[in-house]
């Protein structure tokens, strides 16, 4: 098999794993965001780049590349959420789940400051509600009264939630 006919064969493998990973941002994006779903969409991303790179100058290689960074900018900060952190309400039909995502640079004891996707959830997993948290410091759930959660000291910084009946 000569140097034509690998860069032949992968660049199909380019293309079809430039869509699987399309797809994965896709899913990581609107759907769950899970350890498994995240870690498929960076094993698709690096085939991707493996394949489109030694298939390089091909049509296919180049529109594979295209597709990864549409894929990277469509999951956006979620991929790299791996710390999970879950709290279920009293009323047992809703649950409150933090994701983590890492500093670049933090210095010594400035582990807490890292920012936080944060997700209002059916105990089935429906999404309801999602947002940020500047400071994964800032986080504390409240369950008021069964109507409205509260995420994050009292301030400029808290989310306020409805939740329904």
């Amino acid at each position: 098999m000569n140097w034509q006919q690998v860069k032949d064969k992968n660049k199909n493998r380019a293309l079809f794993c430039g869509l699987l990973c399309l797809l994965l941002s896709l899913w990581v994006a609107l759907a769950y965001l899970r350890l498994v779903t995240t870690c498929l969409f960076w094993i698709a991303f690096l085939l991707t780049f493996i394949f489109a790179f030694i298939s390089l100058p091909r049509k296919q290689s180049l529109l594979s590349l295209a597709l990864l960074a549409v894929s990277f900018f469509i999951t956006g900060e979620r991929k790299r959420a791996l710390d999970h952190y879950t709290v279920d309400s009293p009323d047992p039909r809703f649950k409150f789940e933090l994701f983590r995502l890492p500093l670049p640079f933090a210095m010594p004891g400035g582990g807490g400051d890292a920012p936080a996707y944060v997700q209002l959830r059916t105990a089935s997993g429906k999404i309801l509600e999602e947002g940020y948290l500047d400071m994964v410091q800032l986080f504390e759930v409240h369950w008021d009264d069964g109507e409205k959660i509260r995420i994050g000291p009292h301030g400029e910084n808290t989310i306020y939630w409805e939740i329904p009946k």
